[in-house]
Protein backbone atom coordinates (compact mmCIF):
# COMPACT_ATOMS: atom_id res chain seq x y z
CA UNK A 1 0.00 0.00 0.00
CA UNK A 2 1.06 3.48 -1.34
CA UNK A 3 1.59 6.02 1.75
CA UNK A 4 -0.87 8.43 0.00
CA UNK A 5 -3.44 5.26 0.22
CA UNK A 6 -1.93 4.78 3.88
CA UNK A 7 -2.32 8.54 5.00
CA UNK A 8 -5.74 8.79 3.56
CA UNK A 9 -7.08 5.70 5.13
CA UNK A 10 -5.89 6.81 8.56
CA UNK A 11 -7.03 9.93 8.38
CA UNK A 12 -10.74 8.72 7.41
CA UNK A 13 -10.91 6.83 10.64
CA UNK A 14 -9.62 9.72 12.23
CA UNK A 15 -13.22 11.33 11.45
CA UNK A 16 -12.11 13.99 8.79
CA UNK A 17 -14.52 14.29 5.95
CA UNK A 18 -13.31 13.70 2.19
CA UNK A 19 -12.77 17.29 1.51
CA UNK A 20 -10.91 17.63 4.95
CA UNK A 21 -8.49 14.66 4.06
CA UNK A 22 -8.31 15.93 0.86
CA UNK A 23 -6.85 19.47 1.80
CA UNK A 24 -4.84 18.08 4.62
CA UNK A 25 -3.06 15.83 2.55
CA UNK A 26 -2.60 18.13 -0.30
CA UNK A 27 -0.80 20.54 2.08
CA UNK A 28 1.45 17.36 3.52
CA UNK A 29 2.15 16.73 -0.33
CA UNK A 30 3.28 20.28 -0.97
CA UNK A 31 5.48 20.03 2.88
CA UNK A 32 7.19 16.65 2.59
CA UNK A 33 5.96 14.55 -0.21
CA UNK A 34 4.09 12.12 1.89
CA UNK A 35 7.03 11.20 3.34
CA UNK A 36 7.48 11.08 7.43
CA UNK A 37 11.34 11.05 6.65
CA UNK A 38 11.53 14.01 4.88
CA UNK A 39 14.37 16.65 6.19
CA UNK A 40 14.21 20.07 5.09
CA UNK A 41 15.97 20.29 1.78
CA UNK A 42 18.25 22.94 2.43
CA UNK A 43 19.01 21.32 5.90
CA UNK A 44 20.75 18.32 4.01
CA UNK A 45 23.66 20.34 2.86
CA UNK A 46 24.11 22.35 6.02
CA UNK A 47 23.91 18.96 8.48
CA UNK A 48 25.44 17.53 6.09
CA UNK A 49 23.19 14.17 6.22
CA UNK A 50 21.16 12.38 3.93
CA UNK A 51 16.91 11.88 4.78
CA UNK A 52 18.17 8.80 6.05
CA UNK A 53 21.06 9.62 7.45
CA UNK A 54 19.36 11.76 10.11
CA UNK A 55 16.92 9.64 10.94
CA UNK A 56 19.41 6.89 11.80
CA UNK A 57 21.02 9.54 13.70
CA UNK A 58 18.60 10.73 15.96
CA UNK A 59 16.96 7.26 16.02
CA UNK A 60 20.60 5.95 17.37
CA UNK A 61 20.68 8.79 20.01
CA UNK A 62 24.65 10.02 18.04
CA UNK A 63 22.43 12.81 17.04
CA UNK A 64 20.82 13.89 20.77
CA UNK A 65 17.39 15.26 21.78
CA UNK A 66 18.46 18.56 22.22
CA UNK A 67 19.75 19.12 18.98
CA UNK A 68 16.86 17.84 16.96
CA UNK A 69 15.06 20.15 18.94
CA UNK A 70 16.54 23.58 18.29
CA UNK A 71 18.31 22.89 15.08
CA UNK A 72 15.73 24.43 12.96
CA UNK A 73 15.07 21.84 10.24
CA UNK A 74 12.04 20.86 9.28
CA UNK A 75 11.60 17.34 9.46
CA UNK A 76 8.22 14.95 8.89
CA UNK A 77 5.41 14.64 6.96
CA UNK A 78 4.20 18.58 8.18
CA UNK A 79 7.71 19.70 8.34
CA UNK A 80 7.58 20.53 11.88
CA UNK A 81 10.52 23.03 12.43
CA UNK A 82 9.21 25.37 15.75
CA UNK A 83 11.03 24.08 19.03
CA UNK A 84 8.34 23.28 21.06
CA UNK A 85 6.59 21.67 18.00
CA UNK A 86 9.58 19.22 17.87
CA UNK A 87 10.37 18.90 21.24
CA UNK A 88 6.51 17.45 21.11
CA UNK A 89 7.25 15.23 18.44
CA UNK A 90 10.20 14.32 20.11
CA UNK A 91 9.06 13.64 23.34
CA UNK A 92 5.65 11.58 21.62
CA UNK A 93 7.62 9.27 18.82
CA UNK A 94 10.42 8.47 20.96
CA UNK A 95 9.48 8.78 24.34
CA UNK A 96 5.88 7.67 24.77
CA UNK A 97 5.72 5.42 21.84
CA UNK A 98 9.25 4.11 21.81
CA UNK A 99 9.09 4.43 17.91
CA UNK A 100 11.64 5.48 14.87
CA UNK A 101 11.20 9.29 14.61
CA UNK A 102 9.74 8.90 11.01
CA UNK A 103 7.45 6.03 11.54
CA UNK A 104 4.68 6.94 9.64
CA UNK A 105 1.32 5.80 11.98
CA UNK A 106 2.86 8.10 14.93
CA UNK A 107 3.48 10.78 13.21
CA UNK A 108 0.11 10.80 11.96
CA UNK A 109 -0.78 9.77 15.39
CA UNK A 110 1.14 12.68 16.51
CA UNK A 111 -0.82 14.99 13.55
CA UNK A 112 -4.15 14.28 14.41
CA UNK A 113 -3.83 14.63 18.09
CA UNK A 114 -2.39 18.33 17.67
CA UNK A 115 -4.99 19.27 15.71
CA UNK A 116 -7.75 17.86 17.44
CA UNK A 117 -6.48 19.77 20.80
CA UNK A 118 -4.31 22.63 19.43
CA UNK A 119 -6.13 23.14 16.72
CA UNK A 120 -9.88 22.80 17.75
CA UNK A 121 -11.32 25.01 14.86
CA UNK A 122 -9.11 23.77 12.47
CA UNK A 123 -10.02 20.21 12.73
CA UNK A 124 -13.46 21.02 12.89
CA UNK A 125 -13.19 22.74 9.54
CA UNK A 126 -11.61 19.41 8.38
CA UNK A 127 -14.43 17.72 9.93
CA UNK A 128 -17.00 19.55 8.30
CA UNK A 129 -15.97 21.15 5.00
CA UNK A 130 -17.65 21.06 1.96
CA UNK A 131 -14.73 21.67 -0.69
CA UNK A 132 -11.35 20.95 -1.07
CA UNK A 133 -10.01 23.94 -1.56
CA UNK A 134 -11.93 25.36 1.88
CA UNK A 135 -10.15 22.71 3.52
CA UNK A 136 -6.64 23.41 2.22
CA UNK A 137 -6.70 26.97 2.75
CA UNK A 138 -8.04 26.07 6.59
CA UNK A 139 -4.62 24.16 6.80
CA UNK A 140 -1.85 26.47 4.75
CA UNK A 141 -3.12 29.97 6.57
CA UNK A 142 -3.95 28.49 9.93
CA UNK A 143 -1.98 25.88 10.30
CA UNK A 144 1.42 25.17 8.11
CA UNK A 145 1.48 29.23 7.50
CA UNK A 146 4.69 29.32 5.15
CA UNK A 147 5.95 32.62 4.28
CA UNK A 148 4.36 32.28 0.93
CA UNK A 149 0.88 32.39 0.91
CA UNK A 150 -0.12 34.04 -1.96
CA UNK A 151 -2.94 33.07 -4.12
CA UNK A 152 -0.78 30.87 -6.42
CA UNK A 153 0.63 28.82 -3.50
CA UNK A 154 -3.13 28.30 -2.10
CA UNK A 155 -4.19 27.25 -5.92
CA UNK A 156 -1.48 24.86 -6.45
CA UNK A 157 -2.23 23.46 -2.65
CA UNK A 158 -5.64 22.60 -3.17
CA UNK A 159 -5.05 21.17 -6.75
CA UNK A 160 -3.09 18.56 -5.14
CA UNK A 161 -6.01 18.03 -2.56
CA UNK A 162 -7.78 17.84 -4.98
CA UNK A 163 -5.56 15.00 -7.31
CA UNK A 164 -6.34 13.05 -3.95
CA UNK A 165 -9.84 13.83 -3.53
CA UNK A 166 -10.41 12.18 -7.61
CA UNK A 167 -8.29 9.47 -6.85
CA UNK A 168 -9.82 8.15 -3.51
CA UNK A 169 -12.95 9.88 -2.22
CA UNK A 170 -14.61 9.36 -5.91
CA UNK A 171 -13.71 5.82 -6.10
CA UNK A 172 -15.07 5.11 -2.55
CA UNK A 173 -18.48 6.72 -3.83
CA UNK A 174 -18.44 4.45 -6.81
CA UNK A 175 -17.76 1.13 -5.00
CA UNK A 176 -20.08 -1.67 -4.11
CA UNK A 177 -20.23 -2.61 -0.77
CA UNK A 178 -22.53 -6.07 -0.77
CA UNK A 179 -23.08 -7.52 2.57
CA UNK A 180 -23.57 -10.97 0.79
CA UNK A 181 -19.75 -10.97 0.27
CA UNK A 182 -19.43 -10.53 4.40
CA UNK A 183 -21.92 -13.07 4.96
CA UNK A 184 -20.34 -15.56 2.79
CA UNK A 185 -16.92 -14.67 4.13
CA UNK A 186 -17.75 -14.93 7.69
CA UNK A 187 -19.25 -18.56 7.33
CA UNK A 188 -16.47 -19.43 5.09
CA UNK A 189 -14.30 -19.33 8.26
CA UNK A 190 -16.39 -21.83 10.03
CA UNK A 191 -14.81 -24.18 12.09
CA UNK A 192 -11.70 -22.29 12.55
CA UNK A 193 -9.92 -22.47 16.16
CA UNK A 194 -7.33 -22.39 18.57
CA UNK A 195 -6.87 -26.05 19.10
CA UNK A 196 -5.13 -27.13 15.83
CA UNK A 197 -4.54 -22.92 15.06
CA UNK A 198 -6.68 -22.40 11.79
CA UNK A 199 -7.40 -19.26 13.44
CA UNK A 200 -4.59 -17.62 13.16
CA UNK A 201 -5.23 -17.04 9.27
CA UNK A 202 -7.92 -14.63 10.67
CA UNK A 203 -5.31 -12.60 12.76
CA UNK A 204 -2.78 -12.67 10.03
CA UNK A 205 -5.41 -10.95 7.80
CA UNK A 206 -5.65 -8.21 10.45
CA UNK A 207 -1.90 -7.61 10.29
CA UNK A 208 -1.26 -7.56 7.07
CA UNK A 209 -3.02 -4.77 6.24
CA UNK A 210 -2.91 -1.12 8.15
CA UNK A 211 -3.27 1.22 9.29
CA UNK A 212 -3.75 0.02 13.16
CA UNK A 213 -5.80 2.04 15.41
CA UNK A 214 -3.84 2.77 18.38
CA UNK A 215 -0.95 1.60 16.82
CA UNK A 216 -1.74 -1.81 18.05
CA UNK A 217 -1.15 -5.23 15.95
CA UNK A 218 -3.25 -8.68 17.07
CA UNK A 219 -1.18 -11.57 19.07
CA UNK A 220 -2.08 -14.66 18.46
CA UNK A 221 -3.01 -15.30 22.34
CA UNK A 222 -5.52 -12.45 22.73
CA UNK A 223 -9.71 -12.86 22.64
CA UNK A 224 -9.69 -12.43 19.02
CA UNK A 225 -13.73 -11.95 18.52
CA UNK A 226 -13.13 -8.20 17.43
CA UNK A 227 -10.52 -8.71 15.23
CA UNK A 228 -12.56 -11.71 13.07
CA UNK A 229 -14.87 -8.61 12.44
CA UNK A 230 -12.27 -6.58 11.47
CA UNK A 231 -10.37 -8.84 9.24
CA UNK A 232 -13.86 -9.36 7.62
CA UNK A 233 -13.26 -5.57 6.55
CA UNK A 234 -9.46 -5.02 5.78
CA UNK A 235 -9.78 -8.88 3.62
CA UNK A 236 -13.16 -7.32 1.41
CA UNK A 237 -11.69 -3.81 1.39
CA UNK A 238 -14.82 -2.84 3.15
CA UNK A 239 -12.97 -0.10 5.90
CA UNK A 240 -14.40 2.46 4.54
CA UNK A 241 -17.87 1.32 5.74
CA UNK A 242 -17.07 -1.30 8.66
CA UNK A 243 -15.52 0.23 12.07
CA UNK A 244 -11.58 -1.53 12.37
CA UNK A 245 -11.07 -2.12 16.35
CA UNK A 246 -9.27 -5.38 18.19
CA UNK A 247 -11.32 -4.40 21.22
CA UNK A 248 -15.02 -4.62 21.70
CA UNK A 249 -15.32 -1.21 23.61
CA UNK A 250 -13.26 1.26 21.46
CA UNK A 251 -14.85 -0.63 18.20
CA UNK A 252 -18.21 0.98 19.92
CA UNK A 253 -16.76 4.58 19.71
CA UNK A 254 -15.37 4.04 16.27
CA UNK A 255 -18.95 2.73 14.95
CA UNK A 256 -20.21 5.64 16.79
CA UNK A 257 -18.10 7.78 14.89
CA UNK A 258 -19.00 6.90 12.13
CA UNK A 259 -22.61 7.23 12.55
CA UNK A 260 -23.74 3.22 12.00
CA UNK A 261 -24.27 2.35 16.25
CA UNK A 262 -27.73 1.35 17.05
CA UNK A 263 -29.01 0.73 20.47
CA UNK A 264 -32.64 0.87 19.68
CA UNK A 265 -34.01 -2.45 21.57
CA UNK A 266 -36.50 -2.94 18.46
CA UNK A 267 -33.83 -2.85 16.05
CA UNK A 268 -34.28 -5.93 13.41
CA UNK A 269 -30.73 -6.54 12.63
CA UNK A 270 -29.42 -7.58 8.60
CA UNK A 271 -26.97 -10.48 7.72
CA UNK A 272 -24.03 -8.59 7.16
CA UNK A 273 -24.76 -6.27 10.67
CA UNK A 274 -22.91 -6.89 13.80
CA UNK A 275 -24.02 -7.74 17.58
CA UNK A 276 -22.02 -6.98 20.56
CA UNK A 277 -22.77 -8.86 24.13
CA UNK A 278 -22.82 -7.59 27.36
CA UNK A 279 -22.57 -10.80 29.48
CA UNK A 280 -23.83 -8.84 32.51
CA UNK A 281 -26.73 -7.84 30.97
CA UNK A 282 -29.59 -8.09 34.26
CA UNK A 283 -32.29 -7.80 31.26
CA UNK A 284 -33.82 -4.34 32.77
CA UNK A 285 -33.60 -1.03 31.13
CA UNK A 286 -31.26 -0.03 28.23
CA UNK A 287 -28.48 -2.14 28.27
CA UNK A 288 -25.34 0.26 28.36
CA UNK A 289 -22.91 -2.04 29.97
CA UNK A 290 -19.43 -2.85 29.23
CA UNK A 291 -19.21 -4.72 25.87
CA UNK A 292 -18.32 -8.15 26.25
CA UNK A 293 -18.29 -9.90 22.50
CA UNK A 294 -18.76 -9.22 19.41
CA UNK A 295 -20.39 -11.43 16.26
CA UNK A 296 -21.57 -11.33 12.58
CA UNK A 297 -25.31 -11.85 11.96
CA UNK A 298 -25.71 -14.15 9.17
CA UNK A 299 -29.23 -15.03 8.84
CA UNK A 300 -32.61 -13.30 10.06
CA UNK A 301 -36.25 -14.88 10.64
CA UNK A 302 -39.39 -14.03 12.60
CA UNK A 303 -38.26 -14.36 16.16
CA UNK A 304 -34.58 -15.67 15.82
CA UNK A 305 -31.29 -14.24 14.20
CA UNK A 306 -28.19 -16.57 13.69
CA UNK A 307 -24.70 -15.51 14.14
CA UNK A 308 -20.86 -16.54 13.15
CA UNK A 309 -18.49 -15.57 15.94
CA UNK A 310 -15.02 -15.36 15.77
CA UNK A 311 -13.43 -16.82 19.59
CA UNK A 312 -16.49 -18.36 20.50
CA UNK A 313 -15.71 -21.20 22.52
CA UNK A 314 -12.35 -21.04 20.92
CA UNK A 315 -13.60 -21.25 17.46
CA UNK A 316 -15.83 -19.70 15.06
CA UNK A 317 -19.09 -20.98 15.51
CA UNK A 318 -22.69 -20.07 15.05
CA UNK A 319 -24.95 -19.15 18.14
CA UNK A 320 -28.96 -18.77 17.79
CA UNK A 321 -30.23 -15.75 19.17
CA UNK A 322 -33.86 -14.42 20.23
CA UNK A 323 -34.50 -11.09 18.78
CA UNK A 324 -34.77 -8.09 21.76
CA UNK A 325 -33.36 -10.99 23.88
CA UNK A 326 -31.40 -10.24 27.02
CA UNK A 327 -27.09 -9.23 26.75
CA UNK A 328 -27.52 -7.44 23.13
CA UNK A 329 -25.60 -4.61 23.88
CA UNK A 330 -26.31 -3.29 20.36
CA UNK A 331 -25.89 -3.21 16.47
CA UNK A 332 -22.94 -2.04 13.95
CA UNK A 333 -25.11 -1.53 11.00
CA UNK A 334 -22.29 -0.71 8.16
CA UNK A 335 -23.70 1.91 5.15
CA UNK A 336 -23.91 -1.32 2.44
CA UNK A 337 -24.82 0.00 -0.94
CA UNK A 338 -26.00 -3.46 -1.90
CA UNK A 339 -28.33 -5.13 0.59
CA UNK A 340 -29.12 -8.20 -1.72
CA UNK A 341 -28.46 -11.26 0.56
CA UNK A 342 -29.37 -14.92 -0.70
CA UNK A 343 -31.93 -16.79 1.83
CA UNK A 344 -29.74 -19.96 3.19
CA UNK A 345 -29.94 -23.15 1.39
CA UNK A 346 -32.17 -25.70 2.87
CA UNK A 347 -29.82 -28.59 2.85
CA UNK A 348 -30.52 -32.40 2.92
CA UNK A 349 -28.25 -34.96 4.93
CA UNK A 350 -27.91 -33.12 7.90
CA UNK A 351 -28.23 -34.48 11.30
CA UNK A 352 -32.19 -34.24 13.46
CA UNK A 353 -30.60 -31.45 15.87
CA UNK A 354 -29.01 -29.38 13.33
CA UNK A 355 -32.06 -29.72 11.67
CA UNK A 356 -34.33 -28.98 14.33
CA UNK A 357 -32.40 -26.17 15.46
CA UNK A 358 -32.45 -24.82 11.99
CA UNK A 359 -36.59 -25.00 12.06
CA UNK A 360 -36.89 -23.67 15.65
CA UNK A 361 -34.70 -20.50 13.71
CA UNK A 362 -37.45 -20.54 11.06
CA UNK A 363 -35.54 -21.20 8.13
CA UNK A 364 -37.58 -24.10 6.85
CA UNK A 365 -40.67 -21.87 7.37
CA UNK A 366 -44.33 -22.78 9.11
CA UNK A 367 -47.35 -25.01 9.57
CA UNK A 368 -47.64 -26.64 6.42
CA UNK A 369 -45.00 -24.95 4.23
CA UNK A 370 -42.56 -26.06 6.95
CA UNK A 371 -43.70 -29.76 6.24
CA UNK A 372 -43.68 -29.78 2.91
CA UNK A 373 -40.14 -28.30 2.86
CA UNK A 374 -38.57 -30.76 5.24
CA UNK A 375 -40.10 -33.62 3.52
CA UNK A 376 -38.63 -32.24 -0.11
CA UNK A 377 -35.44 -32.51 1.70
CA UNK A 378 -36.18 -36.13 2.53
CA UNK A 379 -36.55 -35.59 6.61
CA UNK A 380 -38.97 -37.37 8.34
CA UNK A 381 -41.43 -34.21 9.42
CA UNK A 382 -42.57 -36.21 12.93
CA UNK A 383 -39.46 -36.78 13.96
CA UNK A 384 -37.72 -33.29 13.20
CA UNK A 385 -41.00 -32.27 15.18
CA UNK A 386 -41.02 -34.39 17.67
CA UNK A 387 -36.53 -33.21 18.17
CA UNK A 388 -38.07 -29.25 18.31
CA UNK A 389 -40.63 -29.95 21.13
CA UNK A 390 -37.42 -32.15 22.46
CA UNK A 391 -35.21 -28.74 22.80
CA UNK A 392 -37.77 -26.72 23.31
CA UNK A 393 -40.05 -28.22 25.87
CA UNK A 394 -37.94 -31.42 26.98
CA UNK A 395 -35.91 -29.35 30.14
CA UNK A 396 -39.36 -26.97 31.06
CA UNK A 397 -40.34 -26.98 34.34
CA UNK A 398 -43.24 -29.22 35.71
CA UNK A 399 -44.85 -29.45 38.79
CA UNK A 400 -47.32 -31.94 41.01
CA UNK A 401 -48.80 -29.49 42.98
CA UNK A 402 -51.86 -28.32 40.68
CA UNK A 403 -52.81 -25.55 42.75
CA UNK A 404 -50.06 -22.30 43.26
CA UNK A 405 -50.72 -19.88 46.06
CA UNK A 406 -49.64 -17.02 44.83
CA UNK A 407 -48.69 -15.86 48.26
CA UNK A 408 -45.69 -18.34 48.96
CA UNK A 409 -42.73 -17.56 49.69
CA UNK A 410 -40.28 -16.85 46.57
CA UNK A 411 -36.86 -18.02 46.79
CA UNK A 412 -36.07 -17.42 42.85
CA UNK A 413 -36.90 -15.64 40.49
CA UNK A 414 -36.68 -16.85 36.31
CA UNK A 415 -37.21 -14.00 34.01
CA UNK A 416 -37.48 -14.48 30.49
CA UNK A 417 -34.17 -13.08 27.97
CA UNK A 418 -36.62 -11.72 25.91
CA UNK A 419 -39.22 -8.30 26.61
CA UNK A 420 -42.32 -7.23 25.34
CA UNK A 421 -42.49 -4.60 22.74
CA UNK A 422 -46.15 -3.61 23.16
CA UNK A 423 -48.38 -2.07 25.62
CA UNK A 424 -52.08 -2.12 26.65
CA UNK A 425 -52.84 -0.62 30.08
CA UNK A 426 -56.33 -1.96 29.46
CA UNK A 427 -55.49 -5.58 29.25
CA UNK A 428 -53.70 -5.27 32.82
CA UNK A 429 -55.46 -7.42 35.48
CA UNK A 430 -55.39 -11.17 36.88
CA UNK A 431 -55.79 -13.83 34.69
CA UNK A 432 -56.63 -17.63 35.44
CA UNK A 433 -55.01 -20.17 32.79
CA UNK A 434 -57.84 -22.41 31.33
CA UNK A 435 -55.40 -25.16 30.77
CA UNK A 436 -51.97 -26.60 31.66
CA UNK A 437 -50.01 -23.79 29.95
CA UNK A 438 -46.77 -23.26 29.04
CA UNK A 439 -44.74 -20.04 30.25
CA UNK A 440 -42.44 -19.02 27.32
CA UNK A 441 -39.24 -16.91 26.60
CA UNK A 442 -40.72 -15.17 24.11
CA UNK A 443 -44.35 -14.66 22.06
CA UNK A 444 -44.60 -17.97 19.60
CA UNK A 445 -44.65 -22.05 20.31
CA UNK A 446 -41.04 -21.96 18.51
CA UNK A 447 -39.73 -20.11 21.71
CA UNK A 448 -38.23 -21.80 24.57
CA UNK A 449 -40.62 -23.26 27.21
CA UNK A 450 -39.46 -21.86 31.22
CA UNK A 451 -42.15 -23.54 33.05
CA UNK A 452 -45.84 -25.59 32.68
CA UNK A 453 -48.39 -23.32 34.70
CA UNK A 454 -51.20 -25.97 35.86
CA UNK A 455 -54.80 -25.04 34.69
CA UNK A 456 -56.63 -23.01 36.94
CA UNK A 457 -53.47 -21.00 38.31
CA UNK A 458 -53.34 -16.72 38.81
CA UNK A 459 -51.30 -15.04 36.67
CA UNK A 460 -50.30 -11.04 36.75
CA UNK A 461 -50.64 -9.29 33.42
CA UNK A 462 -49.44 -5.81 33.59
CA UNK A 463 -50.30 -4.73 30.08
CA UNK A 464 -47.47 -5.71 28.11
CA UNK A 465 -47.56 -8.07 25.33
CA UNK A 466 -45.81 -9.71 22.03
CA UNK A 467 -47.55 -10.78 18.99
CA UNK A 468 -47.28 -14.40 16.99
CA UNK A 469 -49.30 -15.26 14.27
CA UNK A 470 -52.01 -12.62 15.02
CA UNK A 471 -52.08 -13.83 18.55
CA UNK A 472 -51.58 -11.71 21.85
CA UNK A 473 -49.02 -12.96 24.30
CA UNK A 474 -49.11 -11.39 27.30
CA UNK A 475 -46.20 -10.35 29.80
CA UNK A 476 -46.70 -12.29 32.57
CA UNK A 477 -45.97 -13.09 36.34
CA UNK A 478 -46.84 -16.24 38.31
CA UNK A 479 -45.35 -18.67 41.20
CA UNK A 480 -44.33 -21.75 41.18
CA UNK A 481 -43.13 -23.99 43.94
CA UNK A 482 -41.09 -20.97 45.73
CA UNK A 483 -40.54 -19.92 42.26
CA UNK A 484 -41.12 -16.55 40.88
CA UNK A 485 -41.52 -16.47 36.68
CA UNK A 486 -42.28 -13.70 33.94
CA UNK A 487 -42.24 -14.61 30.72
CA UNK A 488 -45.39 -14.84 27.74
CA UNK A 489 -48.42 -17.20 27.79
CA UNK A 490 -50.70 -17.14 24.58
CA UNK A 491 -53.79 -15.03 25.56
CA UNK A 492 -55.98 -17.73 24.01
CA UNK A 493 -55.80 -20.11 26.80
CA UNK A 494 -55.75 -17.09 29.81
CA UNK A 495 -59.26 -15.70 31.03
CA UNK A 496 -59.31 -12.63 32.89
CA UNK A 497 -60.71 -12.75 36.36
Amino acid sequence: MSNEEYIWNFLKKSGLNNYGIAGLMGNIKAESGLRPDNLQNSYEKSLNMTDAEYVSAVDSGRYTKEQFIHDSAGFGLVQWTFWTLKRDLYEYVKEKKNKSIADLDTQLEFLTYQLKNNYKAIWKVLETATSVRQASDEVLLKFERPRDQSESVQIKRASYGQEFYDKFAKEVDKKMYERQKVVDLVKSWDGKKESDGSYKSIIDIYNSVGPFPRSTKMQYGWAWCACTWSALAKKLGYTEIMPVEISCREIIKVAQSMGIWVENDSYVPKPGDAILYDWEDNGVGDNTGNPDHIGTVIEVYGSYMVIEEGNYSDSVKRRTVSLNGKFIRGFITPKYTNNTVSAPKQESGLDIETVAREVIAGKWGTGLVRKANLEKAGYKYDAIQKKVNEILNGSVVKTQNLIQDQNQPVAKKVVSTCTAKCKDTSLKGIYITTADLYLRNDAGTDMKALVVVPKGTEVKMYGYYNMSNGVKWYYVQTIIDGVEYIGFQSSAYLKKK
